[in-house]
């Protein structure tokens, strides 16, 4: 991935992301912390974006994050 590396504990190893299907939203995820987070890639988006619909919209990916462990902040 690259970058400068988790919001939450400054890892750059140790992390990845997964995109969504239609590439919009990605799944950041740290192994060392265990905890993810979600963004919208506006590069791929042709509608005014409202934070917390897009909150609910993903609610599938908080999801698939818990079941692998992960948290969120």
């Amino acid at each position: 991935m690259g970058g400068p590396g988790c919001p939450f504990c400054e890892e750059t190893a140790l992390q990845t992301y997964y995109p969504s299907d239609d590439r919009i939203y990605r799944l950041y995820v740290c192994d060392s912390c265990r905890c993810y987070l979600k963004t919208i890639d506006l590069r791929e988006i042709d509608r005014d974006v409202c934070l917390p619909v897009e909150n609910i919209v993903t609610v599938s990916l908080d999801s698939a994050a818990r079941e692998k462990g992960y948290r969120h902040y």
